[in-house]
């Protein structure tokens, strides 16, 4: 039961969000199509392989179930505007504290290098899609150059702004 595109199942898509190993893993395991994490590189390995053995225990194929992530997007031009961006004051942290926190969550937060960095290694890890978060509102620009990028390019299987179901 591969997902494919446009909801070609006959059915709405069932993506399932949440982390919690005893009830919403298994709920997906057993019911859904795909499931959908906000954590950091590690995070989605060891849920990877948590949902892995679930789906095996009910006999069902991990690779029929989609894995993907919910990280925050936010482009910036060079590694000099982002680090100003994380030592404002408004933000309450320290720029370490930020930083560190941006790479606990698996946040997309940086230069265009940086972030497809980041994609690739949770495309390494079985993630197959991503669903951004703007927390400020990004240039048609910043989402192109976002959809561009060859690791999300390859990871959309050759999709391109602009098509449609």
């Amino acid at each position: 039961m591969p997902v494919a595109a446009c909801g070609s199942l006959g059915r709405p898509l069932l993506l399932v969000g949440g982390e919690g190993e005893r009830r919403t893993l298994p709920a997906a395991a057993a019911f859904a199509d795909g499931v959908n994490w906000q954590v950091g590189v590690c995070g989605f390995a060891h849920k990877s392989r948590v949902l892995a053995e679930l789906c095996e225990s009910l006999g069902r194929d991990p690779a029929t179930l989609r894995r993907t992530h919910a990280p925050n997007f936010q482009l910036f031009e060079s590694e000099r505007e982002f680090a100003r961006w994380r030592q404002d004051e408004r933000r309450g942290r320290s720029s370490e504290e930020v930083y560190a926190y941006i790479r606990k969550r698996g946040a997309l937060y940086g230069t265009a290098f940086a972030i497809e960095e980041t994609i690739e290694a949770f495309v390494d890890t079985g993630c197959s899609g991503f669903m951004v978060f703007c927390n400020s509102a990004p240039s048609v620009d910043a989402l192109r150059m976002l959809a561009e990028l060859p690791s999300v390019y390859h990871a959309l299987g050759g999709f391109r702004l602009g098509g449609s179901c």
